[in-house]
């Protein structure tokens, strides 16, 4: 088994840049974050610091918009303050963490930003997760406290689901509900926030904050990869690493405090947080949220909020294509749209400047700025957002680094690369190259445009699904169906869906004579061992055996290959 050699900036050690400290986290080694630092790859102070600095400068401009809901920055500050103190009251204090199963609501970033001042460690889960994951979660995390916000999960019962965590792990002794009559044994978040904002002056507030703050080397929040397990690992990301290169994204981006930031997605994803969320409460931009999407409230809200950035990582994008009401719209405010991809298709029918990117959790973003050449914006996914990270792309055949132009596997190491996934050595060994690069899955290859090399997506090797923008892996999905009474094996992959990007799709081999289950029912066995609805097979494919490479393994590319190819028939045949 290859073993890596040492990464750069890897260390456990007490350091003056760090208050405090979290069992099973790798901090970066001190030399490395200095240089980082130095460097500009890193900021200087905390998220924190930060965002008070911005409400200073801009007390009354609105922080957010959400719905009917407008918060100014000087608003947000003391009642961030306010709800860090109550969770203090209730013994949360730094270093805990935090489970998050928030919306896309003024509520939910008061909730953030608390943790972000008072150094709790937000964890950033779905809130459509169920109980299979957050058990998960909240072991591998040791989180004592849940803060949930029921409206964003649907049908989910949240706040049933949070006491029955607290029934199995009681070192979770704390529930918080948002925006619902809470049940006997949890708190409403609201009540505690306006408790402790009426018992306290702002000076007492801060001063109570401040005792527990973090230091700018401190871990930020757990945010979780969307790998092949079955229960996303977490990833630890840092104060000054976050808020370094959310600077260097509005850099590419060219945002600044004028900004109006429309984000119609969850704002506690990696996505979210570091491209949307961290940017605006930190320069005075304002951030415009939409709690429900539809593509009439998302056009409005441009139009009537005059945004001047959005974008779409999931559906978004196909949807405001089929729209044929854009034009009743006034959308001359917008400068940039942001997408995973269709940038040029976006750009060409609504005449809004696009760009394709990439991101993923565990460290890098590429794209192209507003002034970027349209060969780079729609026909590649632009090039890193940091100057400090160091990408490669590695052949297929492992041979070394692929030829130019040649897909191979998207890598990187630098400032932002992930330390060590929470608790799991083995995938975290698993993850990088013996010279500390990390292995994205990702195909990618090279595209010099105009003498700057970026990268043209090309797929995936990794086996996990894209629904939307929520990534999951299979793993555990395969193992539940292989108990159902009519499936003897299975495998799922995704199959290309316009809305979503990716739905799940489940190959099976029956059990003998037995029919092919409905969909329905494959999806009401799964429900009942607690699997989380969005990753549901949405497409049963019987079949005889699975396909295998040339050297015994189950060739994923080939399955995905034949559900698009049966897809697109069946279109044909429409």
């Amino acid at each position: 088994m290859m073993t890596t050699m040492p990464r750069p900036g890897l260390d456990v050690a007490a350091t003056e840049h760090r208050r405090h400290s979290v069992g099973g986290v790798t901090y970066p080694r001190p030399d490395a974050a200095a240089t980082w630092r130095g460097t500009g790859a890193w900021a200087n102070e905390t998220l924190g610091s930060a965002m008070r600095a911005a409400a200073a400068r801009h007390p009354d401009r609105v922080a957010i918009v959400a719905g009917h809901e407008r918060i100014t920055f000087a608003e947000l500050d003391r009642r961030s303050d306010a709800f860090a103190v109550a969770l203090a009251e209730r013994g949360v204090v730094a270093p805990d963490r935090v489970l998050m199963q928030v919306g896309v609501s003024v509520d939910a970033v008061v909730a953030l930003a608390a943790c972000f001042k008072s150094g709790l460690i937000p964890v950033c889960a779905v809130p459509r997760y169920g109980l299979r994951e957050m058990r998960a979660l909240a072991a591998e995390s040791a989180a004592c406290a849940h803060i949930v916000e029921p409206s964003a999960a649907g049908s989910l019962d949240l706040a049933g689901l949070g006491l029955q965590l607290q029934t199995e792990l009681p070192e979770l002794s704390t529930l918080i509900a948002f925006g619902a009559s809470p049940p006997n044994g949890a708190d409403s978040g609201e009540a505690l926030l306006d408790a402790a904002a009426t018992a306290w002056t702002s000076t007492g507030l801060r001063s109570v904050v401040d005792e527990h703050a973090p230091a700018e080397e401190d871990l930020l929040a757990f945010q979780l990869s969307g790998g092949t397990t079955a229960v996303p690992k977490i990833i630890p990301r840092f104060h000054a690493e976050y808020l370094g290169y959310a600077r260097h994204w509005m850099r590419r981006m060219q945002l600044g405090a004028d900004d109006v930031v429309l984000w119609p997605l969850p704002i506690a994803h990696n996505a979210g947080m570091l491209l949307a969320l961290v940017p605006c409460l930190t320069s005075g931009a304002t951030l415009v949220l939409m709690p429900r999407f539809s593509v009439e409230g998302f056009l409005g809200a441009i139009a009537a909020e005059r945004a001047t950035f959005t974008g779409s990582i999931g559906p978004i994008a196909g949807r405001l294509l089929d729209f044929e009401r854009r034009e009743d719209y006034d959308l001359s405010s917008l400068r940039l749209f942001v997408t995973l991809n269709g940038a040029r298709e976006i750009e060409a029918q609504t005449g809004i400047p696009a760009t394709n990117i990439y991101g993923i959790t565990e460290g890098m973003v590429l794209a192209s700025g507003p002034d970027a050449r349209a060969a780079a914006r729609h026909g590649t996914v632009g090039h890193a957002v940091s100057p400090g990270d160091d990408t490669r792309v590695l052949a297929l055949d492992g041979s070394g680094e692929a030829s130019h132009g040649e897909v191979g596997e998207l890598c990187f190491r630098g400032p932002s690369v992930l330390t060590a996934y929470v608790g799991h050595p083995a995938a975290t060994d698993a993850a990088f190259t013996p010279d500390g690069y990390f292995r994205t899955g990702d195909l990618v290859k090279a595209d010099d445009v105009l003498g700057e090399r970026c990268y043209a997506f090309a797929g995936r090797l990794k086996d996990n699904i894209d629904r939307g923008g929520e990534k999951f892996g299979v793993e555990d999905i395969e193992e539940l169906l292989a108990a159902h009474p009519s499936i003897a094996e299975a495998r799922v992959v995704g199959m290309p869906d316009r809305d979503l990007g990716e739905r799940a799709c489940a190959f099976v081999i029956l059990r003998g004579d037995a029919p092919v289950p409905p969909v329905e029912d494959v999806g009401a066995f799964l429900l009942r061992h607690d699997v989380a609805k969005f990753k549901l097979p949405e497409r049963i494919e019987p079949i005889d055996e699975f396909p295998i490479t040339s050297v015994g393994k189950l060739d994923r590319p080939a399955l995905r290959a034949r559900i698009a190819a049966i897809l697109e028939d069946e279109q044909r045949q429409r």
